[in-house]
C-alpha cells in the first residue's frame, strides 16, 4: 500500500519533503488530475521507494461497533508508504491502520501488494467516511472524496461488507477515540 499525500501549498510540500528526507521515504504528489490517475510522479521516480515489507508494527485493539480487530499501526512516513507491500497475506480480523498528523485528502494504491484489500477512509472523529476495494498490484490511486481523512484502515477485501460495517460506523480503541489514543503514540501493545 502506498500513501500519496498531495497539496498545492508550497509550505506543506516543503515541510513534507524535509520529513521525507529525514526518514528516506515518502513522495509528494501534485494536485490531482483525475480520481484514478497513475501518471503522476511516483515515489519510484523520486528515488524513494520501499523495497521490502514492513517488519511487524506495534498493534492496537480496535472496535468497529461490536466487532473487535487487531491492527498494526503505521505512523511514520516509511511505515505509511510501505503499508502491506510485499506481504503474503493478512490474517482474519487483522489489518493495518494508518495515522496522519492532521485531517487531509489522501490517496492510496496497491502497488507491490499481492493481497486484495478493502480500505476505510476515516475522519478524525473516528467515523468511516468512505470504503473502497483495491485490486492486487494496482497502481491507480484511489483519492478520498472527503478532505478530512485522518486514519485509513486496511483489511482483507470484503471484510467490511462481510461484517456489516459501512459508512458512518465508528472506529474506536478499547480506551476511547482514535484521535486521542493513536497520534500521541500512547497506545500500543
Amino acid at each position: 500500500m502506498k500513501f500519496l499525500p498531495k497539496s498545492s501549498s508550497p509550505i506543506i510540500v516543503l515541510l513534507f519533503s524535509l520529513l521525507t528526507a529525514s526518514t528516506l521515504l515518502c513522495s509528494c504528489k501534485p494536485e490531482k488530475e483525475s480520481q484514478t490517475s497513475s501518471s503522476d510522479k511516483s515515489s519510484e521516480e523520486s528515488g524513494f521507494f520501499p523495497t521490502e515489507a514492513n517488519p511487524e508494527l506495534r498493534k492496537v485493539k480496535l472496535w468497529i461497533g461490536a466487532k473487535e480487530i487487531e491492527a498494526e499501526v503505521a505512523i511514520t512516513p516509511l511505515q505509511i508508504a510501505t503499508g502491506v507491500m510485499f506481504r503474503e497475506s493478512l490474517e482474519t480480523d487483522k489489518g493495518m491502520i494508518f495515522v496522519f498528523p492532521q485531517p487531509r485528502e489522501v490517496a492510496f494504491y496497491n502497488k507491490n501488494v499481492k493481497i486484495p484489500l478493502s480500505i476505510a477512509y476515516i475522519g478524525s472523529d473516528g467515523k468511516i467516511l468512505e470504503l473502497h476495494d483495491l485490486k492486487p498490484y494496482d497502481d491507480n490511486s484511489i483519492f478520498s472524496k472527503e478532505p478530512n481523512i485522518q486514519f485509513v484502515l486496511e483489511m482483507n477485501q470484503g471484510w467490511f461488507e462481510k461484517n456489516g460495517i459501512g459508512q458512518g460506523a465508528l472506529v474506536t480503541t478499547d480506551r476511547g477515540s482514535l484521535v486521542l489514543q493513536l497520534p500521541r503514540g500512547s497506545y500500543f501493545r
